[in-house]
């Protein structure tokens, strides 16, 4: 019988009894939930890299995308401060591109990023938006924006203490971190109903994070949580935290 626990979660690093397998995905694979912070990740992390190409992100026009999309860009544009007058955002996985297009007609100065390099194009092209081929392992932004924002992007992250690093680094002294995420929270047993394990790549959330894990992260990487939102309907919840500390 394979062993139930394993090294350690990748966000408070909590071993052995503190983890649980709350889904198995093969004979090798399962997904495990840590007690400790309630993150829920994969192990081993041995598979094979998922596609993010243009087939992939061609599924995410659907109505209710669009839908969301507006919902997104309202719930960003309320966050920011009315003095900024034309305020910067980057968003990391910009997928469809709607949330960022919605931003930018309303007077903001927008980048995405996007791994794929063709479908990065495609959406310059689309949208007239700058859109950086770039994963966030290889964020390394000189520009410094008042908005880091990514919709449904962390948890494709197998470390996401990287992703915390990587966007601190690209904001400005007092910039908002807006992360909107399947909530890991709702995953408590091997029975939990949960759609976020459903995807058209078995491997591609490998770490979903809970509003504790979330929590964790912000304290660990110089960040003052400004709202944790649950959103029930999605499975997923949204936060907003703010930079502390000077480059």
């Amino acid at each position: 019988m394979k062993d139930l626990f394993i090294s350690s979660c990748p966000v408070c690093a909590h071993t052995g009894k503190d983890q649980s397998i709350v889904r198995v995905i093969d004979e090798k694979h399962s997904f495990y939930k840590c007690l400790f912070c309630g993150t829920v990740y994969i192990s081993p992390l041995d598979f094979a890299d998922v596609v993010y190409d243009e087939k992939y992100n061609s599924e995410f026009y659907r109505p209710s995308d669009v839908r969301k999309a507006g919902l997104m860009a309202h719930k960003i544009a309320s966050y920011i401060p009315e003095n900024i007058q034309k305020p910067s955002v980057l968003e990391i996985g910009i997928g469809n591109g709607l949330t960022s297009f919605l931003l930018q007609a309303l007077g903001y100065i927008v980048f995405g990023t996007e791994v794929c390099s063709s479908y990065a194009e495609e959406l310059r092209k689309k949208y007239n938006i700058a859109v950086l081929p770039l994963r966030i392992e290889d964020l390394k932004m000189v520009e410094k924006f008042d908005v880091v924002y990514s919709s449904h992007v962390i948890e494709h992250c197998p470390d996401p203490h990287i992703y915390f690093r990587n966007a601190w680094t690209a904001l400005r002294k007092g910039g908002l971190l807006i992360i909107d995420t399947p909530n890991a929270s709702l995953v408590r047993n091997l029975s939990s109903e949960f759609k976020h394990f459903s995807t058209r790549d078995k491997f591609e959330h490998c770490c979903i994070l809970s509003e504790k894990s979330s929590l964790y992260l912000c304290k660990k990487h110089g960040f003052k949580p400004v709202a944790i939102v649950n959103q029930p309907f999605y499975q997923s919840f949204f936060l907003v935290a703010r930079k502390l500390n000077n480059d």
